[in-house]
């Protein structure tokens, strides 16, 4: 990130020409980082990162976020339930969520699906555009990582207590990110037979990847002791794998191959979140992050912790070799006790 005052990575910035970014997209913008101010030294808006606040959705018309639900796909399907629920139990609520042009295309896709219950729209805001009225609010959920409560709180209560909502007031729909079931989603490839088991290896860091050497011969290892298929997301030369890399460019044929799984085994958190909101079984696997801050009032999830020495606890990037040592042994101790994915 650009050099920015650390209070900034958990608000929106404001650019000398009066325009609403995330300091998340500095780097991409290329320009200096001396331009930006926080967004709290210029305009009213709501942050529970600084002020906790409570709100009453029966009184309100308007609700905008800035940030939407964040920049990465599991982060985002997870605020996306909460905001859904609001959408469902207060029909008079239009939502507009402000996000980042520099979002990846599966996590733009995944506000579109969302198109039934929000608007969407691309920074940067004109700061002109901030109005906080009685029946339209604003909120600031700019660059949320950095937040402690986000490291603290499982991610439902992080989101509700962010929009101004009790976490006791989330509904077992938006616990489980039900709302995904309303998308429609591409049918399975012929060679997929009802039954298999889908692994998915690749996180959204290094630190939490599964290592290839480590997915090769987990793979051999399963396909040696189960009859059924094993579907992944790489090449692997082996009877009874299949590899969905290129079938599922799109997040619906993602969620499809998930779909259609009789259980996941995961690294990725995101996948994790779309296996809860569509119903499937799922083996989260976590190395350092903290499971019940990921996969809790998850009903059909089991969660492990590969990190046992607590020597990677709460990272989410590898500071060092060292650390990347580490996770290698915490990879081999997992992959010798050969545990049962079933």
């Amino acid at each position: 990130m650009a050099d920015i005052p650390a209070v900034s990575s958990q608000q929106a910035i404001v650019s000398d020409d009066g325009l609403i970014w995330l300091p998340y997209d500095l780097p991409l913008l290329k320009t200096d980082a001396a331009r930006f101010t926080p967004l709290s030294d210029h305009a009213a808006i709501l942050n529970a990162a600084f002020t906790p606040f409570v709100l009453d959705y029966s009184r309100i018309e308007q609700l905008h976020v800035i940030n939407g639900c964040g920049v990465a796909l599991g982060d985002a399907i997870v605020g996306l339930a909460a905001l859904e629920q609001l959408s469902r139990q207060h029909p008079q609520l239009k939502i507009t969520v402000y996000v980042s042009p520099h979002l990846p295309a599966h996590v733009r896709e995944i506000y579109t699906l969302a198109g039934h219950f929000i608007s969407v729209e691309s920074l940067p805001l004109p700061l002109a555009r901030l109005a906080m009225t009685p029946a339209e609010v604003w909120i600031d959920l700019a660059d949320f990582m950095y937040r402690p409560a986000f490291n603290q709180l499982p991610m439902h209560d992080f989101f509700a207590s962010s929009l101004g909502l009790n976490p006791g007031q989330l509904d077992n729909v938006a616990k489980e990110n039900h709302w995904l079931k309303a998308v429609p989603l591409p049918p399975l490839p012929a060679t997929l037979q009802p039954g298999y088991t889908l692994l998915c290896h690749q996180a959204s860091t290094g630190l939490r990847s599964m290592p290839e050497p480590i997915r090769e011969a987990w793979s051999t290892q399963w396909l040696g002791t189960h009859t059924g298929q094993l579907a992944g997301f790489a090449p692997q030369n082996t009877p009874r794998w299949h590899d969905l890399s290129r079938w599922s460019a799109s997040l619906p044929h993602f969620m499809a191959a998930i779909a259609g799984a009789r259980r996941i085994v995961s690294v990725d958190s995101a996948a994790i979140h779309l296996a809860a909101g569509l119903g499937v079984s799922c083996t989260a696997l976590f190395m350092g992050i903290d499971p019940g801050l990921r996969v809790a009032g998850y009903p059909h999830c089991s969660a492990q912790q590969l990190d046992e020495t607590g020597r990677l606890h709460g990272l989410h990037h590898a500071r060092s070799g060292v650390d990347e040592a580490e996770a290698d042994r915490c990879w081999q101790r997992w992959l010798a006790a050969d545990t049962p994915c079933d």
